[in-house]
């Protein structure tokens, strides 16, 4: 059976769309939700993590920014940004389902990102994680313990499927570690202009 779907659930593709695309929606367990425009903190936040993943991502992988995703029957949601593979579904001719997602939380309550990171995961997204910006940390979802873990400032994030590298927790929080973790990088893929 397929992650996240109850038997006798059909199988959504991750691209079948029950929000229209280029709209400020997203649909959660059923509940049509406005996503409002970001804050300067958040803002700045998704562009320095777009930053260091493009630069880490591993070949074979793509980046993305607020794409939505076809979780179940009633959620299609758009993380602020994901990893997934560049291989299309064999099936479909669709994509496929992301490997990590990130979620930057600014006034957010806590609460919605737990539900959101449960869905996630029920879809079969192997890393969840989140920015915290009131927190100043990076967290990471457990979904055995059903809990964020935060990773503190010398944790990383690590996925050693999609990225070149670990990612400094920093680096999602600190626009020189930002800096640093995209040149380094870019070198463990041995860029030609870095090389």
């Amino acid at each position: 059976m397929t992650p996240g779907v109850s038997a006798g659930e059909p199988h959504y593709q991750v691209d079948a769309r029950i929000v229209a695309p280029e709209t400020r929606y997203e649909i959660i367990e059923g509940q049509l939700l406005e996503t409002m425009a970001a804050n300067e903190p958040h803002a700045t936040v998704n562009s320095r993590l777009a930053y260091v993943l493009e630069a880490t991502v591993r070949s074979g992988f793509r980046c993305a920014v607020d794409m939505l995703t076809r979780l179940n029957r009633f959620s299609d949601m758009a993380p602020d940004a994901s990893v997934f593979p560049e291989e299309r579904d064999e099936e479909t001719g669709g994509r496929k389902l992301e490997h990590l997602v990130f979620e930057v939380r600014d006034t957010q309550p806590f609460l919605d990102l737990v539900r959101k990171a449960r869905l996630f995961t029920e879809r079969g997204v192997r890393r969840v994680v989140c920015v915290d910006l009131p927190g100043n940390d990076v967290c990471v979802w457990s979904p055995a313990d059903d809990v964020w873990i935060p990773l503190g400032d010398k944790g990383k994030v690590e996925d050693a499927i999609c990225l070149v590298r670990p990612l400094a927790a920093r680096s999602l929080l600190d626009a020189g570690a930002a800096d640093e973790a995209a040149v380094r990088g870019l070198l463990r893929k041995k860029h030609p202009v870095l090389e």
